[in-house]
């Protein structure tokens, strides 16, 4: 499975096709079934994906400038999923990029070459 980074446009479209997941039980963690709560464009760098989830959950809304400032790493696309039970600033989250959620879902997918 190639692991490139994709331009700001292809993540933007992979993005959308699976915006349909938002509000659905998608992981079970720690014996906690999570919610998919944003399928979301993020910086490609792992290391940056948390941070960037984290602000997504506060609810940070990111204007294109910031999100540009990604370009020369590239963009990922991520699922954020999360424990929508507790009733707690400290909710449970979970990270799912998305050619994972593909391989471990069997489903099919055409991804810019």
């Amino acid at each position: 499975m190639d692991n490139q980074p994709f331009t700001l446009e292809e993540a933007r479209d992979i993005a959308e096709d699976f915006e349909d997941l938002v509000d659905t039980d998608i992981v079970e963690k720690e014996g906690i079934l999570l919610t998919v709560t944003h399928v979301v464009v993020s910086p490609f760098n792992k290391d940056e994906q948390e941070v960037y989830a984290i602000n997504c959950i506060g609810g940070e809304v990111y204007a294109e400038e910031q999100m540009l400032e990604y370009g020369p790493q590239g963009y990922d696309v991520i699922i954020i999923s999360q424990d929508l039970e507790t009733d707690t600033n400290s909710r449970l989250f979970d990270i799912t990029g998305i050619r994972t959620y593909i391989a471990n879902n069997g489903i099919k997918y055409n991804f810019p070459a």
